[in-house]
């Protein structure tokens, strides 16, 4: 769906009041859920840079309990009450009785995805353990309705490649847990916090995207997959710098349990397919590398 259908261009006017001049719309790319970047005129003569997400797999939306757009409307409005950068939500038509898909407008936050390792790593690290930390002090003690956070697959159906060369490990993270997790500190998360949703603008982190899948769930997930991809994408490094900052900025009481890293490793890699290119590979023996640290770790 590269372009938005007449009827959400329709909807997405009317949200903005005014005149509603759609002065232009862009496609941003292959996703699980469908993503235009759009330009209002309002009745002021403002540009108004928003996002348009429709969710327009209708499988997904009757067996995936992770692909609902109601609960993303619930994360950016409990986002937007935190103040922490991030999407706000304009408008939801979630039924849909308007659009074409169950579709939300969301403002668009500044910014651009890493695509290399930059300069000033620890910078970067640094900026996104701050961000990290605050979503994590949002209070969301009275806000009904988030999802509680499970692994993708239930863990007795977790899985690991069978092409993997290294089964040995897999075998015996899987063991590891077949065990109940250790105690967590719990609360708002991300669930898919990674350079991939994190944006910066001229060296700074500007903000978080991505949040359908937002949750009530341990804070270590977030640092699991944040790690795993800094990793695998990265150095090994750059995994555990991430954690050491962060526990700066948290209390005393919190402790990062590498449980929690297999568990998403697990979670992550169960559906993996073989690496196609030099690089591919590269990165699926540092993430190997990554999970045989944290396995020694437990």
């Amino acid at each position: 769906m590269r372009e938005i259908p007449p009827a959400t261009l329709s909807w997405v006017a009317d949200q903005v009041g005014g005149r509603r001049r759609i002065i232009s719309n862009a496609w941003m790319g292959p996703a699980s859920t469908v993503m235009h970047a759009i330009d209002v005129l309002d009745d002021r003569d403002r540009v108004r840079r928003l996002a348009v997400r429709q969710y327009a797999d209708l499988a997904r939306l009757a067996t995936d309990p992770w692909y609902l757009p109601q609960h993303e409307a619930l994360a950016l409005e409990v986002l937007e009450e935190a103040r922490v950068p991030a999407p706000r939500l304009v408008a939801a038509d979630c039924d849909p009785l308007f659009c074409e898909a169950p579709t939300l407008l969301e403002t668009r936050v500044p910014g651009r995805l890493l695509t290399r390792r930059p300069r000033d790593m620890d910078s970067y690290l640094r900026g996104s353990a701050e961000l990290l930390r605050a979503i994590h002090q949002i209070d969301i003690a009275n806000v009904a309705g988030l999802q509680r956070y499970a692994p993708y697959k239930p863990p007795e159906g977790l899985k690991v490649p069978t092409w993997s060369r290294r089964r040995d490990l897999w075998a015996r993270v899987l063991e590891t847990l077949s065990r109940p997790g250790p105690p967590v500190q719990e609360g708002f998360i991300h669930r898919d916090y990674h350079p991939g949703n994190i944006l910066r603008s001229h060296g700074r982190i500007s903000g978080a995207i991505d949040w359908p899948t937002a949750c009530r769930g341990p804070f270590s997930i977030d640092l699991a997959r944040m790690r795993l991809n800094l990793a695998g994408d990265f150095r090994l490094e750059d995994a555990n710098r991430f954690l050491s900052l962060y526990e700066e900025l948290a209390d005393h009481s919190f402790i990062h349990d590498p449980y929690w890293d297999l568990l998403d490793a697990v979670d992550s890699a169960h559906d993996a397919e073989p690496p196609r290119t030099r690089a591919e590979a590269a990165s699926w023996e540092r993430f190997e590398r990554w999970v045989e640290q944290a396995r020694a770790s437990v």
